[in-house]
């Protein structure tokens, strides 16, 4: 049994299935005083839905097709959820949590230029073999 992909599935699981997860509830949220819509919802279970494939088929493939499927769709999904989420904090404060937040976000949507790349990287087989 090869251990990597096994962390790869757990690590994908914790964060992106829990602390992603939880972190955007509070904040659409706002803490209690938000109404979470039908949209929001929806946006959240095909999130889950795509942790749990995650969480099942990295242990299976590591970095195959499944798991890259199930990547982007994640990220896709992130995506629009973030944005719903962005339109929401105009009424923060600009120089204090708004400002913050949106820079996560920012940096956030930076960062899945990774993933996205995974995809064409392995198609034309510019990975390392070392």
């Amino acid at each position: 049994m090869t251990f990597k992909p096994w962390l790869h599935g757990h690590s994908h699981g914790a964060m992106l299935g829990w602390l992603f997860i939880g972190t955007c509830l509070v904040f659409l949220h706002d803490w209690g005083k938000g109404r979470l819509t039908r949209r929001d919802v929806l946006l959240l279970a095909g999130i889950q839905v795509a942790v749990v494939v995650m969480l099942i088929s990295f242990p299976i493939q590591g970095y195959g097709g499944m798991s890259i499927l199930a990547s982007t769709m994640h990220a896709l999904l992130s995506l629009l959820l973030l944005g719903r989420l962005w339109s929401r904090t105009n009424s923060w404060p600009a120089m204090g949590s708004r400002a913050l937040l949106r820079t996560s976000m920012f940096f956030f949507g930076l960062s899945l230029l990774g993933t996205v790349a995974i995809g064409p990287i392995l198609a034309l087989d510019l990975q390392s073999h070392e």
